[in-house]
């Protein structure tokens, strides 16, 4: 029951906190719909189509349009670093796959190393075991003969 109470909160918290992200971005596509609809109706037509516009209605008009000149240029630089970042992903992928490539033999010998290093000693202990063995049994009985 524990569990599953610490499980049903982990995912309770991360719903709220990917609640709270939806809002956040609800809440920005709002404002700049306001900010387009706001657009739409600002100045006046005159009788020869043209639009005249207030003081206050100018300097809202600049605003936006400055915001967006920037927002456009900001776009611009991301869209290049975005560029750059994925032309050196590929660039270090490929500088990995070549290292893993040229260090392909030496990772399949360290894993066949210690299969051959435990045959290695195996074969090279084994005989001098026996022999210590043969000796500490001989030593044995002649001590058993002596007390005797």
């Amino acid at each position: 029951k524990e569990q599953h109470l610490t499980q049903t909160n982990k995912t309770l918290s991360k719903t709220e906190k990917e609640l709270a992200a939806v809002q956040k971005k609800v809440t920005l596509t709002k404002e700049a719909l306001i900010h387009a609809r706001d657009l739409d109706y600002i100045g006046k037509r005159t009788f020869l189509g043209n639009y005249s516009l207030t003081e206050e209605e100018f300097s809202k008009l600049k605003k936006q349009a400055d915001h967006g000149y920037m927002m456009d240029v900001e776009n611009r630089r991301l869209k290049e670093e975005l560029s750059t970042a994925k032309k050196e992903a590929v660039r270090w992928s490929n500088k990995y796959h070549d290292l893993w490539y040229d260090v392909k033999p030496y990772l399949d010998a360290l894993h066949r190393a210690p299969e051959l290093v435990c045959g290695f000693l195996e074969k090279i202990l084994a005989p001098k075991q026996e022999l210590t063995m043969n000796v500490q049994q001989r030593n044995r009985r002649r001590g058993q003969d002596v007390e005797l």
